[in-house]
């Protein structure tokens, strides 16, 4: 996580920096991008790259950590505002994730992470950093479940829990089909979707799509 000196700086220079780490992660997979590019880019020096992160890996740590708060946020807010249908949740949250990542330029750096095959490794260093440090994970699936329509998915809180664990899964490698695997949207999306639809129905459950 970036140092407290950091989180202090204009929001004009956060920015640059972000600009700058985006762009030289964008170039080269993570083990083989280079921090002089980005102080040069970001228009700082060294020793202060250092008092705001302890590496370049902290940096990316960052730069992930940021996009995967915000998609999590996503579903609590959509789940909010339509009275706990998580279906409809899984639906749209992959599509969510892709529009976030294009439209703020990352394309490039989650090309490359997932192509260095760090990108479940990140995930889940994120997720279990957030669960030790700040119990955020365990706030976000208990705030989920409160406003589950059980309805609509009647399962007990632990059976929640690896559902939506096989969900961001399930997002991950639709990702990697994505990015990595050069396959189109409407491929992934279409791959997704099935998924999802095994997940609410079983193997051998619905298949028309309703």
């Amino acid at each position: 996580m970036p140092t407290e000196r950091f989180f202090r700086l204009p929001d004009k220079k956060k920015e640059a920096v972000r600009t700058a780490a985006a762009k030289e992660f964008a170039r080269a997979l993570p083990e083989e991008a280079s921090i002089n590019r980005i102080i040069h880019d970001a228009e700082i020096s060294r020793g202060s790259f250092y008092t705001y992160f302890q590496d370049k890996e902290d940096l990316l740590c960052w730069l992930v950590g940021d996009v995967i708060d915000r998609n999590l946020k996503y579903y609590i807010q959509r789940l909010k505002e339509n009275n706990g249908d998580i279906w409809d949740v899984f639906e749209h949250v992959l599509e969510n994730s892709i529009l976030q990542v294009t439209s703020e330029g990352l394309n490039g750096l989650f090309a490359n992470l997932i192509k260095s095959n760090s990108f479940s490794e990140l995930f889940q260093r994120k997720m279990d950093e957030e669960k030790e440090i700040t119990a955020v994970n365990q706030k976000f699936y208990d705030s989920m479940y409160e406003h589950l329509d059980r309805k609509l998915c009647p399962a007990s809180r632990e059976e929640f829990y690896s559902l939506m664990e096989m969900q961001m899964m399930v997002q991950m490698t639709a990702l990697k089909r994505l990015f990595q695997m050069g396959l189109s949207r409407e491929q992934v999306e279409a791959y997704y979707r099935g998924m999802i639809r095994i997940l609410r129905y079983g193997i051998c459950g619905k298949t028309d799509g309703n």
